[in-house]
């Protein structure tokens, strides 16, 4: 059985309210964790992921008119007719080169999602068992410390009590064993009284 040395239970109160205050800010820290995971996960599986889309569905469609443009431009009946089409083909280039990034960035967007969703699989548990801890553990084991704070102070009272009772038990009996020592110097300072015997 374990056993401790209580010097001062105003230490002990002490600890009681830093271990509130360190519960506390865990449960904000752990909010804080947790809004940040989902603002996280919301921007790599919906907002990058709808954006990118978006840009490739933008970008194909604008490569499609570019090509038909294109091949409006290059297409001649006799050779006197025929054009360089230097916009038209740089316009095309120029969307096929976008569409090229947007087709990486959702690849990679697939990769960071499988990546990340790992990841938090393998976080959330640690955050459920520190959350369990700050409102399960934390609250049982300060419930615990507020009572042993009570009967460490009930149990100073009470001895505290005892110990002015003793010394008012103390200071009577010594103020008793001074006047009865003084009443005895008076009586031996008293004179004799005078024989009684006939002349």
């Amino acid at each position: 059985m374990s056993s401790a040395k209580v010097l001062s239970v105003e230490a002990l109160q002490q600890f009681h309210i830093d271990m509130a205050q360190f519960r506390v800010g865990l449960l904000k820290e752990l909010e804080s964790l947790d809004l940040e995971l989902r603002r996280l996960t919301q921007w790599i599986e919906v907002d990058a992921a709808r954006y990118w889309d978006q840009e490739n569905q933008l970008i194909r469609r604008k490569l499609s008119e570019y090509l038909s443009q294109l091949s409006r431009c290059m297409s001649y009946v006799r050779e006197d007719e025929r054009k360089p089409c230097t916009e038209e083909k740089k316009q095309v280039a120029k969307a096929k080169e976008r569409a090229n990034v947007c087709e990486q960035k959702l690849l990679v967007l697939k990769a960071a999602s499988t990546h990340w969703e790992a990841r938090r699989s393998r976080v959330r548990p640690k955050m459920q068992r520190a959350r369990d801890m700050a409102e399960s553990d934390l609250v049982v084991a300060l419930n615990q410390l507020l009572s042993l704070i009570e009967r460490l102070e009930a149990y100073r009272q009470v001895a505290s009590g005892a110990f002015r009772t003793e010394n008012l038990v103390t200071e009577v009996s010594a103020s008793h064993s001074s006047t009865s020592v003084g009443s005895t110097e008076e009586s031996e300072n008293l004179p004799s009284p005078p024989d009684d015997k006939s002349t």
